[in-house]
């Protein structure tokens, strides 16, 4: 994913409601900026569990690229007047997005959590961030966004669509495991 230079003009059509397209953005500023943490959590919970330990790099990649999804909607918010995301004033729609994630963040740091709801939580987070992005990259069509940042927008879609395929597998094998009483190695507990 490249990160767009900065631009004077950003939409082309002059009759977008502006402070809606922000908000949009927002949205999405916070679950990326969530899901960073997310994956820092998973990550030092899971990195004794024998099974997921082919998963870590993908994890540690995962959690490089949200990072990136943030800067670039942060420097794209900076350029459209909004620098200081945080002390932006919440919206329904962001408060939202903030809950939704913070359950998710909740559950991967409960004591009882276990590998499969860890992965379960992260796999529930790429769906949403999926979905996200992809209502966000139509709504910049409409907006006729900057060319630059709709590329963006589209490699950050496929990155997060990756991200679901590859925690969609791990999730099933293991629910498998579990459901279908397969035969898999011996879990190590979590830390």
């Amino acid at each position: 994913m490249t990160v767009p230079t900065k631009k004077t003009r950003l939409f082309t059509r002059r009759d977008a409601n502006r402070d809606d397209f922000i908000d949009k953005l927002t949205q999405r500023w916070v679950v990326e900026r969530a899901a960073v943490t997310l994956y820092g959590v998973a990550i030092a919970r899971l990195h004794v569990n024998v099974l997921l330990r082919d998963l870590m790099p993908d994890l540690e990649r995962f959690k490089h690229e949200e990072q990136l999804h943030a800067d670039m909607i942060e420097q794209l918010l900076g350029e459209l007047g909004h620098g200081d995301v945080h002390g932006e004033h919440a919206t329904p729609a962001v408060n939202l997005a903030a809950s939704a994630m913070a359950a998710l963040l909740e559950s991967v740091r409960a004591p009882t959590a276990t590998a499969r709801s860890i992965l379960g939580a992260l796999l529930m987070a790429e769906r949403l961030d999926v979905g996200g992005w992809e209502l966000l990259t139509e709504l910049a069509k409409e907006v006729e966004l900057d060319e630059d940042y709709l590329r963006s927008f589209r490699a950050a879609g496929r990155e997060e669509q990756q991200h679901e395929h590859v925690l969609h597998a791990h999730v099933l094998r293991l629910e498998r495991e579990v459901l279908l009483h397969e035969r898999l190695p011996t879990m190590m507990p979590i830390s």
